[in-house]
């Protein structure tokens, strides 16, 4: 693919390809599935990654990085030649699309150190039953993307009452290999304000990198709360991510 103003060169077709071109960017890296891969291109300042349909990006779409104002210059005319479903750039980037929302604002956070201890993981108890799992999260996250039975998570944890309901919970479950990422991380709508979200994540954290070098999660942008909770804890990340919609 080429054009006057991209004049982008098509580096690769594969993740591999994709993670080195983009210089490790961690949602390359640690977001994308390799199968999902189809195209990787690079100019002056920039890089773009062509994706097909994935668990968390449902129609595939486009990701571009780089400086953020050579990504503005040629994101537009990248989108024009490529077509894709959605684009993904840094949030800083002013994109030339009409979009009545504003699109979707996002953050990626991840942790290669283990966390600080916090009140309540002692009270973590490991894959707890599915029932319990789905009243939780029924009360708590009703749009929980994984749930009880999802393929390919490989852990849950939780809190328990005295009674045997659920408090809290979390999953994690990979996107790429080798990089578990948090998901439906949730608590109760009577038992928040306790620190139960930290204990989970904590507990998750804690187990998992004894295995596994990175762990992983994104949150929305507008959530103040989870990201005081995260970058709290010791999570990090680069700016926010913006995905908006093609027509």
């Amino acid at each position: 693919m080429s054009g006057p103003g991209t004049r982008a060169t098509l580096v690769g077709r594969s993740w591999r390809e994709a993670v080195a071109t983009s210089g490790r960017d961690p949602v390359v890296s640690q977001h994308l599935s390799p199968a999902a891969v189809r195209q990787v291109h690079a100019g002056q300042g920039w890089w773009a990654v062509r994706f097909a349909a994935t668990p968390y990006f449902e129609h595939g779409g486009l990701l571009v990085g780089g400086d953020v104002d050579r990504v503005g210059e040629v994101v537009e005319e990248l989108c024009a030649v490529l077509r894709p479903a959605e684009v993904t750039v840094d949030a800083r980037v002013p994109l030339p699309f009409a979009s009545p929302d504003g699109g979707s604002r996002w953050a990626w956070r991840h942790t290669v150190r283990q966390l600080p201890a916090v009140p309540g993981e002692d009270r973590v108890v490991w894959d707890p039953p599915t029932g319990a799992l789905e009243e939780l999260l029924a009360a708590a996250n009703p749009d929980a993307f994984v749930r009880p039975g999802t393929p390919g998570v490989l852990v849950w944890a939780a809190v328990a009452d005295s009674d045997g309901s659920l408090l809290a919970c979390g999953a994690a479950k990979p996107h790429t290999p080798g990089v578990p990422h948090l998901s439906s991380i949730a608590v109760h709508p009577q038992a928040r304000r306790q620190g139960l979200g930290a204990a989970v994540t904590v507990a998750l954290v804690r187990r998992l990198l004894r295995s596994h070098p990175t762990v992983s999660l994104a949150l929305w942008a507008g959530n103040s709360g989870a990201r005081a909770l995260y970058d709290g804890l010791g999570f990090v990340g680069g700016p926010d991510h913006a995905t908006r919609e093609l027509g």
